[in-house]
């Protein structure tokens, strides 16, 4: 259905998939091409059933940011509304994502945003402030990675992490004395 001649058919089908949502991997792949269609209520369509889709649309993230630029103001406005249900899901499963997956997201997520930003593109305020906070949440996210990603990796850093959980009080008073005893001046 999704190839079939008639415009009104591919659209109710990419609505159809949107509407099963992440329920199956190929959901995704099957829409992307449809972004391409001639016909512009497909690519508008295709474009709603991915923001239906949530964060499981990432990865289509990166050919929705030249469709901000369509010739069709209604596949336009879909995409921009796809960006923004897109941007919150993310924002919600930040903590689910891989560095990777938050390094691309936060990539098309500025692409997109430095379009609709642009004064011509008419693109309204709310927009542009939501796609500006999701963003913002999404490198918050980034941000806490590092220490916690380093951990499992540096039997150091879990030394002096355990040191710190645990405290002074799980240190023998013995070792404290041998300290003590070294560092004193003699």
């Amino acid at each position: 259905m999704l190839e079939d001649s008639d415009a009104d058919v591919r659209r109710d089908a990419a609505l159809a998939l949107g509407s099963i949502g992440a329920e199956t991997e190929t959901v995704v792949p099957q829409l992307i091409p449809l972004l391409e269609d001639s016909d512009s209520g497909v690519r508008s369509d295709a474009a709603f059933a991915l923001g239906d889709i949530g964060a499981e649309a990432k990865t289509a993230l990166s050919q929705l940011v030249p469709l901000l630029k369509d010739s069709d103001s209604g596949v336009r406005d879909a995409v921009a509304k796809a960006f923004e249900k897109i941007g919150l899901s993310l924002q919600k499963k930040a903590h689910w994502l891989t560095s990777l997956e938050l390094d691309i997201a936060v990539s098309n997520l500025e692409s997109a945003l430095k379009i609709v930003a642009e004064p011509e593109a008419n693109f309204s305020q709310s927009t542009i402030a939501n796609l500006r906070i999701y963003i913002n949440a999404l490198k918050a996210a980034q941000s806490n990675r590092p220490f916690i990603q380093s951990i499992p990796t540096n039997p150091y850093i879990w030394g002096i992490y355990l040191f710190f959980l645990f405290g002074t009080s799980a240190t023998p008073r013995r070792w404290w004395r041998k300290i003590y005893e070294t560092l004193k001046p003699k």
